[in-house]
């Protein structure tokens, strides 16, 4: 993606042609006035074409809990300009956060903004092969019909549709404008005929003959809620997204009488049957009670799991307790089920022969402890993302992340067993989760010394806890930690490391965002 961008645009002001790194710089609508879009030229390979794009891109949301929003407008062949009026979707954007709404991966809108038409739009997390932002929102062009199918089966076909239509796996990250649809709007599928449950960030595939679904923690709530309004007997269609680590993905149209997807190694369709033995994606899956028998099976785009009374509430139970299941299938034309819930924190094992020295915790021996409290004990726990932000990068539920300093507690107490009273009387801990479950952790001495090779080990093996999976950005908290019982009147506000970075910028570093890039890069 190029760095220079060509239009400048200010509120009150009329467009202005430069070469200079300038900027469309929006208005507040109750938000802020250094809320931006940038907008440069963009290729993006396709095969054996470069698809040239307009890159319209905002800058300043995600201080506001939101990711940053992209799209890509593919250029015209005569079009040396980017078109302004698309520049004006950002208003609308900024409009639906000002009213309470979030724009997330997943979701749709249908909006009407300045010297445009009426507009679908649908939302996707950014492919990070396209260099934008880690976990920037991509925007979608899409006909008042294609929303409409987004609105009532998901996106997920819709997008296997886009990427039938582009050539392009699994679906072209650019806009087209005047392009043909690939919807009609009310369509006829048996999407239309059961409860469905909307499933962000859960996947269904299918490899030989098992079925696996892969779920987030954080869908856990709205199976409670689907539950407690259906009957026992009802039949619930789960709408999950995109699995990324699939060979291809199912595309179905009404009529259509043979099994299709589009696949990854050049983005068109075929047909194929499951000797291929490629990992097939899916659109849905239905959870089919009172059968006979066990068994899954091909359905339109997604699958259908037929199960009997006692798989069903089998199936439920774990659904409900975040629990992994395992459904084998009741005839040999059937597949089986395998339910897998995204890791969470754990408890800590080290390897044997491990150089700091400590103990997993929990066992015979208990955690350990100095008198009636931890040796390691954490006082006081300190975020650095406002609440909004911190939702949107783990979601709602907060027991993971408590889940996780729970276990750096423990293992914290372990090592300062192992290693015996340091001169400090506590330690300022300060942890840092990426995308990816990657974590680092930052140690600094509190009131007194502590000698930096036992920092080191320290660091090394805090970090070693599995860490929570985050979403959309880093996250980034800190640890007010007691030793032996004693309980420091001051703690730093952050860790040495990171005020060494602060002076050495020309600008002020955002926590976490800005300071990880210079003392965490990629």
């Amino acid at each position: 993606m190029s760095d220079t961008p060509l239009m400048f645009w200010r509120k009150k002001k009329k467009p202005v042609v430069t070469s200079e790194d300038l900027r469309i710089t929006l208005g507040t609508h109750s938000l802020s006035d250094d809320l931006n879009v940038t907008i440069s030229r963009f290729s993006q390979d396709s095969g054996d074409e470069a698809i040239e794009c307009w890159c319209y891109i905002s800058e300043g949301l995600v201080r506001y809990g939101q990711a940053e929003i992209a799209l890509l407008l593919r250029r015209k062949e005569d079009e040396e300009l980017p078109p302004i009026s698309y520049a004006m979707l950002f208003r609308v954007f900024a409009q639906i956060m000002a009213n309470g709404d979030r724009i997330e991966p997943g979701g749709y809108s249908v909006v009407q903004a300045p010297r445009l038409p009426q507009q679908g739009l649908c939302y996707v997390t950014a492919p990070s092969s396209l260099g934008l932002p880690q976990q920037t929102t991509l925007v979608l062009l899409l006909s008042k019909e294609e929303a409409l199918l987004v609105q009532n089966v998901g996106g997920t076909r819709l997008l296997t549709r886009l990427g039938q239509a582009a050539r392009h796996y699994p679906f072209p990250p650019w806009s087209e404008r005047d392009r043909t649809p690939v919807a009609t709007g009310d369509e006829a599928t048996i999407l239309a005929r059961v409860p469905l449950l909307k499933a962000p960030s859960a996947t269904v595939c299918l490899e030989g003959k098992i079925l696996t679904l892969s779920l987030p923690p954080t869908i856990r709530r709205k199976f409670d809620q689907a539950f407690g309004q259906l009957p026992v007997s009802a039949v619930l269609g789960l709408l999950t997204d995109f699995d990324m680590h699939a060979n291809g993905h199912q595309i179905w149209q009404p009529g259509q009488t043979s099994l299709q997807a589009i696949v990854q190694s050049n983005g068109t369709d075929r047909e194929i049957t499951m000797d291929n033995h490629f990992s097939l994606g899916g659109s849905f899956l239905l959870i089919i009670p009172e059968q006979e028998v066990n068994g899954g099976r091909l359905l339109e785009d997604g699958f259908a799991m037929m199960l009997t009374d006692a798989a069903h509430t089998e199936l439920r139970a774990a659904l409900l307790a975040g629990n992994d299941i395992d459904i084998a299938a009741g005839a040999s034309d059937g597949y089986s089920l395998a339910v897998r819930w995204e890791s969470q924190a754990g408890e800590y094992a080290p390897e044997a022969g491990s150089s700091s020295g400590h103990r997993s915790p929990g066992g015979d021996s208990g955690d350990a402890k100095h008198g009636e409290g931890l040796v390691a004990e954490i006082t006081a726990t300190r975020l650095y993302l406002p609440d909004n932000l911190l939702a949107l990068r783990i979601g709602q539920d907060i027991g993971p992340l408590a889940d996780y300093i729970k276990v750096l507690e423990k293992v914290a107490s372990r090592f300062w067993q192992d290693q015996g009273k340091p001169e400090a009387r506590g330690v300022f801990i300060a942890v840092g989760v990426k995308p990816g479950r990657k974590s680092r952790v930052w140690c600094d001495p509190v009131a007194g010394e502590i000698p930096q090779h036992t920092i080191a080990a320290l660091q090394d093996a805090l970090t070693a806890v599995p860490a929570i999976e985050v979403r959309r950005g880093p996250i980034a908290f800190a640890l007010e930690v007691g030793l032996w019982g004693e309980r420091p009147a001051e703690f730093p506000q952050f860790p040495h490391a990171w005020g060494g970075a602060t002076r050495m910028s020309r600008e002020p570093l955002k926590v976490p965002d800005g300071m990880f890039g210079v003392v965490w890069p990629d």
